[in-house]
C-alpha cells in the first residue's frame, strides 16, 4: 500500500497541513498572551491570525465541481497482453495534474489496490492474466479525495 501525506483513506476535507499551521500560530498567542511575555497586541494578532488560517484550511479543502477525469486508452472491454506495460491514457478537465506547483494528482488503481500516483497522464501498469478493473481517481495537491470523488474506471481482459 502506497501512503503520501498519512492521508491515503482520507476523504476531501480541509487542508491538513494548513489546519496544524494554524493551530501552531494560535497556540504560540495564547501561550504568549498567558505569560504575559510580550505585548497583548502580538498575542492577539497571532490569535486572530490562526483562526484565519483556520478557517481558510476549510476553504483550501479537498471539494470540486469543475474537476473532471476519465480513461481514454485502453477503452472498456479492451484485451491487452498480460505481463507487459499497459500503457493508460487519461484525460483531465479543471485541475493541473503534475509535480511542483499542481493543483491535482492522479492516483492509479488496479482491482482497488492502489498502484501508482504517477506525475503524468500517461503511466503503465502491469496485469496478470485475467478481467481486471483500472480506476483512475483526481485527488487534491495533498492526495486528499474530492467530495464527491473524481474518479474514472474501464474493465479489461489481459491475456
Amino acid at each position: 500500500m502506497v501512503v503520501a501525506h498519512g492521508a491515503a483513506e482520507a476523504t476531501g476535507g480541509p487542508n491538513v497541513e494548513m489546519l496544524v499551521i494554524a493551530g501552531a500560530v494560535l497556540l504560540l498567542g495564547i501561550v504568549l498572551f498567558v505569560q504575559k511575555t510580550g505585548r497583548p497586541a502580538v498575542s492577539v494578532t497571532l490569535a486572530v491570525v490562526g483562526v484565519g488560517l483556520g478557517l481558510g484550511a476549510f476553504a483550501a479543502g479537498g471539494d470540486t465541481a469543475a474537476a473532471a477525469i476519465s480513461i481514454e486508452s485502453p477503452r472498456d472491454g479492451a484485451t491487452v497482453s498480460a505481463g507487459d506495460p499497459v500503457p493508460l491514457s487519461i484525460h483531465v478537465d479543471g485541475a493541473t495534474v503534475g509535480s511542483g506547483t499542481a493543483s491535482a494528482h492522479v492516483h492509479v488503481f488496479v482491482d482497488d489496490r492502489l498502484q501508482s500516483m504517477p506525475t503524468t497522464l500517461s503511466p503503465t501498469v502491469s496485469l496478470e492474466p485475467g478481467r481486471h478493473t483500472v480506476t483512475v481517481e483526481l485527488t487534491d495537491a495533498d492526495h486528499m479525495q474530492y467530495d464527491p470523488r473524481v474518479l474514472d474506471s474501464v474493465e479489461v481482459v489481459a491475456e
